[in-house]
């Protein structure tokens, strides 16, 4: 049921955005797109008042058809128990693959975790 589960939605500094392919404009034949991200505060402006962003990532490419690694699953949110195996998959040309782990329910700074695939 959507809105039964406790992802630590007010005193957090993490988000996950899960976005269609097709709020895109894309379709399952599109492949490799460009994207970043952009952390914006009503307390960081420019001298003309307007907002800037705090902290911005560069260009990330992605390709949505094949990407590097695929958790095979459906959804976004994994229980976050010691023990808990998530299946994975690896394309096999990539040699830099990793994946970024988001544990809501941790204190700041210990919220992100960059795994190396292989």
């Amino acid at each position: 049921m959507l809105g039964d589960v406790d992802t630590n939605s007010f005193d957090t500094n993490t988000a996950i955005l899960p976005v269609s392919l097709a709020a895109l404009g894309l379709s399952e034949k599109s492949s490799d797109i460009s994207y970043r991200v952009a952390s914006y505060s009503w307390y960081n402006t420019n001298e003309e008042g307007a907002m800037v962003p705090v902290d911005q990532t560069g260009w990330v490419k992605f390709n949505v058809t094949a990407p590097k690694v695929d958790f095979g699953a459906t959804g976004t949110l994994f229980t976050d128990l010691d023990g808990t195996r998530l299946p994975v998959s690896v394309d096999r040309k990539a040699k830099d693959a990793k994946a970024l782990l988001l544990h809501l329910h941790n204190e700041s700074g210990e919220r992100a975790q960059v795994l190396k695939i292989r």
